[in-house]
């Protein structure tokens, strides 16, 4: 697993806003954030390389149903982090899909917002 770079954020696996994000697959199949507390979504590379040497990491596209957030389309700084930005959408059940394209590969997780 790689080391995070100067200034980047721990990836907790317990948290249910963090993904880490490894050349072929994803950490968790499924994010949550909060609406009440203001939550971002954040992706992690757990890939084991230099991050920026090969800059992305990793993007993350909100599928054609739409995002929760303001944004759609998130990409990996030089750290190989990325955070979503403000959520736009009221908590519910609803599971927004989106894909992560890392190293040539594709994974289509979700993610949601709750109260």
């Amino acid at each position: 697993m790689a080391t995070p770079g100067p200034g980047r954020k721990q990836f907790d696996p317990k948290k249910e806003s963090h993904v880490g994000v490894m050349g072929t697959a994803v950490t968790r199949e499924e994010f949550w954030v909060s609406h009440s507390r203001k939550e971002v979504a954040e992706w992690f590379c757990q890939q084991d390389h230099t991050h920026g040497e090969k800059h992305p990491c990793f993007i993350v596209r909100f599928n054609k149903d739409g995002s929760p957030f303001k944004s759609s389309v998130f990409t990996s700084d030089s750290n190989g982090y990325a955070c979503s930005d403000d959520i736009v959408v009221a908590a519910s059940p609803t599971i927004y899909k989106y894909s992560v394209e890392a190293n040539g590969h594709v994974q289509d997780p979700g993610g949601g917002v709750k109260p």
